[in-house]
């Protein structure tokens, strides 16, 4: 099915804002405040991907019959490993074997999507594009981004944006896309639909928050309308202070759009969530993690095999990785964001873009200045939370 916001032209017209090397970051109106939002979304994928090796890890390793029937709720989908249907070159593989990153170094795709149910995404955009990389050889967790309007070469659909990839052909096609533009060797994927993140929070037992006097009602306009649509109890909050909500109270806390400074406290608002979910999950018991991985796995999809699943998770669990770190790609200094059909695009500058990826992903270089990095570290079983703002980073170090 055609989309015309998707069929590649010749027809460029480069907007007025320049983006070269050394330039400020473009004021893009509208489309960087869609960025915002996608971080949003970045740090809530990335902090389910987080809880869901964590979980894994350490039911795997101590109740392996339990695990085994929780495992029974996730949906694993099958897709064609060969390095032809997953676009992994040669040239990859002579590379990574020479850098010694082809066994020590894993990359997952990680994609964000929006459906209300995970049997039904065909035709679904990837709101949400990452690579996460569990990176044995220098202890650390890191997750890549991409932006989703970042226009890529899609096999078989000419030059257009790489979130399209997955509604045109699926994770596998999302996959390749990724691999043959970027020169990686993504081999699986997991995705996580957004509607699962109030019954995560519930199987954590609800979560702690700090709820201010102008947000009770914007909270429980938002839980009315949730029930409106899925007729469950409508259970409103009837105070502010510190409480403890629901997953659906919790949900529409962080829904709030028109309290405060607008985008920016929303986003804080989002990230406090998950860091009380962070909290919840490192204090939990070996009961509650079983509970957790019931909650959430039917919101996640996935091409690893069970079996891998048990390994790769007690793998990271008892790997002593604390470090974890994110950037975001192509870096500030290294787009443009052409005009194609009326339709705005950001162009990588490649093959810098290319470059930087490989270098931070496997050789564990700092992507550029500009490059909007956020690095957290986590020492004993304290979360910890950092924020990007801009091109200006900082991050918060939690000890216990």
């Amino acid at each position: 099915m055609s989309d015309k916001r998707y069929e590649p032209s010749s027809r460029i017209k480069e907007s007025a804002t320049s983006n070269s090397p050394g330039s400020n970051t473009p004021k893009r109106n509208g489309k960087y405040n869609r960025k915002k939002k996608l971080k949003r979304r970045r740090r809530i994928v990335f902090g389910l991907l987080l809880i869901f090796l964590f979980a894994i890890g350490f039911t795997g390793a101590y109740f392996y019959n339990i695990y085994n029937k929780t495992l029974g709720k996730i949906n694993v989908r099958d897709i064609n490993k060969d390095n032809s249907s997953l676009g992994i070159s040669q040239d990859v593989i002579d590379n990574l074997k020479e850098k010694d990153a082809d066994t020590s170094i894993t990359n997952i795709a990680l994609f964000g999507i929006d459906s209300r149910d995970m049997n039904q995404t065909a035709g679904s955009r990837s709101d949400s594009i990452m690579v996460a990389t569990i990176d044995y050889k220098h202890k650390k967790l890191k997750l890549t981004s991409i932006l989703r309007d970042t226009r890529v070469k899609i096999d078989g659909h000419g030059t257009t944006k790489i979130n399209a990839a997955y509604a045109y052909g699926g994770p596998q096609l999302a996959i390749k896309t990724l691999n043959q533009n970027f020169d990686l060797n993504i081999r699986d994927y997991v995705t996580i639909n957004f509607y699962g993140l109030e019954d995560i929070i519930d199987g954590l037992g609800g979560i702690t928050l700090d709820v201010k006097k102008n947000e009770v009602s914007e909270i429980n306009k938002y839980i009315k309308e949730l029930c409106d649509i899925d007729h469950k109890k409508y259970v409103p909050l009837t105070k502010s202070g510190v409480q403890k909500l629901s997953g659906r109270q919790a949900t529409s806390y962080a829904r709030i759009r028109h309290v405060g400074n607008g985008d920016w406290e929303r986003t804080d608002r989002q990230r406090t969530v998950m860091d009380e979910m962070f909290k919840e999950v490192m204090g939990a018991g070996v009961t509650q993690y079983i509970s957790l991985m019931s909650s959430m796995l039917p919101y996640v999809e996935t091409s690893i095999p069970k079996s891998t699943m048990l390994s790769m998770g007690t793998k990271f669990f008892t790997s002593g990785i604390k470090n974890i770190d994110q950037a975001r790609f192509p870096a500030d200094g290294y787009w443009t964001d052409p005009t194609i059909d009326g339709v705005s695009y950001i162009q990588a500058k490649m093959p810098d873009t290319k470059n930087q990826i490989d270098a931070y992903i496997f050789d564990d270089v700092p992507p550029p200045g500009k490059a909007a990095t956020e690095n957290t570290t986590t020492t004993g079983t304290s979360p910890s939370a950092s924020t990007t703002t801009g091109t200006k980073t900082s991050s918060k170090t939690t000890t216990k």
